[in-house]
This record gives C-alpha cells, sequence and structure tokens, in this order.
C-alpha cells in the first residue's frame, strides 16, 4: 500500500504507511476505510457506528511509536501501527497491532502485563463451535485447567486458564480487520508447551482468530523515549 490516501467522508489523508493493512482509520472523523492494496479507499463505514471512542486509560504506547522488544533471543525493532481496546468484566485490555520486520504482531497490554502474540492457522471449527455453545450456555464444562483439543495440525492440546465475552471499545490506526463499535467476541486464553493462546470467536460462532504468543517483562520492552530494554524471550 504506497501513495496518498484520501478519506471518503471527510476528504482528509489518511496514514498508509503500512504496507500489509487493509483498514486505515480516519484520525479526524473516525471513518474507517478499507484499502486493500488500492492507493485510494474504495469503500468504507462512516457515523456514529464506525469505529468506537478509546477507553481513557494509562498506555506506554501510541499510533506511530517506534521502539524494541527483546525476544526469541534478539532485539527487534516495531513500529506501532494499530489499537483495539477491549472492555470485559475485569475492566479493559488493548491490543497494539505492530509492525516487526514487516510481520504483524499483536502487543497484548493489560494492567502492566505484556503478551506478544501472532496469528496462527485455525483449521477445527468443531472445536471451536463446541466451544461457543458451552460459553453460551455457561456450561461447567468450561474450567480453569481444561484440556482444550488441538486446533491446528502443528499444535497440540492446551490449558485453558480465562475465558469470557469482551466488548471493542474503540479502536484506532491501521488495523488488518473491519470491525464496528459493540462487537462482541468470546476470548480464551491458556497455555501449552510453555506457549500462551488465545482463541476469539465472533459472537454467531461462525468466525474466529488464533494467536500463539509469549510474555514479556516490562523492560523487555524499549520504546522510543524509554531506556534500553533486558532479558529475552521466546522461540518462533
Amino acid at each position: 500500500m504506497s501513495g496518498e490516501i484520501i478519506c471518503p467522508a471527510c476528504g482528509a489523508p489518511l496514514d498508509a504507511d503500512s504496507r500489509f493493512q487493509d483498514y486505515i482509520n480516519c484520525v479526524y472523523c473516525g471513518t474507517q476505510s478499507y484499502v486493500g492494496a488500492s492507493t485510494k479507499a474504495i469503500s468504507s463505514d462512516s457515523g456514529a457506528d464506525a469505529t468506537a471512542t478509546l477507553a481513557d486509560s494509562y498506555t506506554r504506547f501510541r499510533i506511530g511509536q517506534r521502539g524494541y522488544i527483546r525476544w526469541n533471543n534478539d532485539v527487534h525493532e516495531f513500529i506501532v501501527v494499530g489499537r483495539a481496546v477491549y472492555e470485559y468484566d475485569g475492566g479493559y485490555w488493548s491490543e497494539w497491532y505492530i509492525d516487526i520486520g514487516g510481520q504483524g504482531y499483536w502487543l497484548q497490554e493489560d494492567e502492566g502485563i505484556y503478551i506478544l502474540y501472532v496469528e496462527i492457522p485455525l483449521e477445527n471449527w468443531d472445536v471451536v463451535m463446541m466451544l461457543h455453545i458451552q460459553n453460551e450456555q455457561e456450561s461447567e464444562e468450561l474450567r480453569a485447567g481444561r484440556v482444550i483439543p488441538a486446533l491446528n495440525g502443528e499444535m497440540d492440546g492446551w490449558y485453558l486458564l480465562e475465558w469470557g465475552n469482551a466488548v471493542l471499545s474503540g479502536m484506532e490506526g491501521s488495523m488488518p480487520f473491519q470491525k464496528t463499535d459493540g462487537t462482541t467476541i468470546t476470548y480464551m486464553d491458556g497455555v501449552g508447551e510453555k506457549i500462551r493462546y488465545s482463541l476469539e470467536i465472533e459472537s454467531d460462532g461462525q468466525d474466529g482468530t488464533l494467536c500463539k504468543g509469549w510474555p514479556l517483562e516490562y523492560e523487555w520492552i524499549r520504546t522510543d523515549d524509554e531506556p534500553e530494554p533486558k532479558g529475552t524471550v521466546g522461540a518462533i
């Protein structure tokens, strides 16, 4: 994605620095535009329901910010390109979409706890639907420590740690998906073989995403106005 992209709602220029984003939010009017590989916005959602207002909470990060993460036995430069904020029973969490070497990652920030996620294939849809139904029915089958079957051919079963429903509270910047104000998801977080897993299921149970990730210490992340990180974590 390159060249100037114009917001179809207000005519303001959109930030198209990231080459792998499909959706961009206008910082002036809130319109979310689909751009794909084009240099012009070809469709948009605008108005009060186009994007939610972000929660007013402390964060270390901002759109366009650069920094370094000491992870996977190396130091990796990143740039923050997008953000989604979700509201759940415990408050809010942020999912920052960051570019590391041309690949998109999610940096989850929840009350000072950081997990770096990357999306992986979600293939076992029978299990996804089963989990969706059990969550809808508030089944006792969903409990901490339950073994969840593998969701693709490259992973083993994993242990459920936390689950619940969350509502999209807001988005900003460039995002790889299109969602609107009030979108509800079911989240299921767990661990297996020292890898964190996060499954997000859409409200109808027909779609979702699966990510694997690695917890990061505060000191392992350095933004452009912070000191050098310490330590290392993770292996792909």
